[in-house]
């Protein structure tokens, strides 16, 4: 990156953060989750969002590749760890979908979480935040600032922003001033996400 780019970059950065209220985040961190489980020659570790309260169970929107090994198609047990801390809880694979999404359950008949509204749409170029776990179970202090770059050519589902995701952020919930936007699936300067819209109409067509 040239060292202007660089530079404006981490300006913006400082100038969206400020517009973000702590009690704002708070609220979109409680819906933020750890994912962990075993991978060949170790462990997977990733992210998702509750999206749904099912009985006394969490529904948890994750990247299916958080959940499940891609190359062999297997999904070993894995476990999730809820904002609050605690345990690490196992959780039940709901669906893996055939983009790249996946729906865990998870049971925490204790955990009060009300989700966020999800945001159907978002103008690009809208400022946007990144909701990573990056240090084992403890989120980040602060989303990563960034922005919605462009419709991506993957597909109608997806589109790209700039943030600044790193390995174990897949499955982060993006979010702008109108609410969740989209899924982090992975990338680097220029990450690949997917929809809300077609998250949630997914849930909606496994909840029937």
């Amino acid at each position: 990156m040239r060292p202007l780019v660089a530079l404006y970059v981490a300006l913006l950065g400082c100038e969206l953060a400020a517009q973000m209220p702590p009690e704002y985040e708070l609220a979109y961190r409680r819906c933020a989750v750890y994912i962990e489980r075993p991978a060949d020659g170790g462990r997977e570790v990733g992210a998702g969002f509750i999206v749904d309260r099912r009985g006394d169970s969490l529904v948890v929107a994750t990247a299916r590749h958080v959940v499940q090994d891609t190359a062999s198609r297997h999904a070993p047990p894995g476990h999730a760890v809820l904002y609050n801390g605690g345990p690490p809880l196992p959780y039940r694979l709901l669906h893996l979908d055939r983009e790249d999404l996946a729906f865990i359950q998870v049971h925490a008949p204790r955990y009060t979480v009300r989700p966020a509204p999800p945001c159907r749409e978002a103008p690009m170029d809208a400022p946007v935040w990144l909701l990573a776990l990056r240090a084992g179970y403890v989120p980040m202090p602060f989303g990563f600032d960034g922005r919605l770059l462009a419709r991506s050519s993957n597909g109608l589902h997806f589109w790209a922003a700039m943030t600044g995701a790193d390995q174990g952020d897949s499955g982060s919930a993006i979010i702008s001033h109108q609410g969740v936007v989209g899924m982090l699936l992975g990338g680097s300067d220029e990450v690949r996400c997917l929809d809300i819209a077609y998250i949630m109409e997914r849930y909606q067509t496994l909840k029937r």
